[in-house]
């Protein structure tokens, strides 16, 4: 996990982007702890743990990751 990792396509997505990006640079260790699904599976499905407000929420998430056919 690292900051060259991240690539925003065509989503205005750039705030969240860029939060991961400051942690894949500083801690990677953090990143890999909000994950709760630690194997790939055959739903192509992971839990995550986000910090909202100071409390843990997870949230299922999958590999599909939108992106604009224009994006390189």
């Amino acid at each position: 996990i690292g900051p060259e990792d991240i690539m925003q396509g065509g989503l205005g997505d750039c705030y969240f982007l860029q939060a991961l990006a400051g942690l894949a640079h500083f801690n990677q260790k953090m990143i890999t702890r909000l994950f709760r699904t630690r194997e790939v599976n055959a739903a192509g499905c992971y839990e995550i743990n986000f910090i909202v407000n100071g409390e843990r929420k997870p949230v299922m998430i999958d590999d599909f990751i939108p992106i604009s056919k224009h994006s390189k």
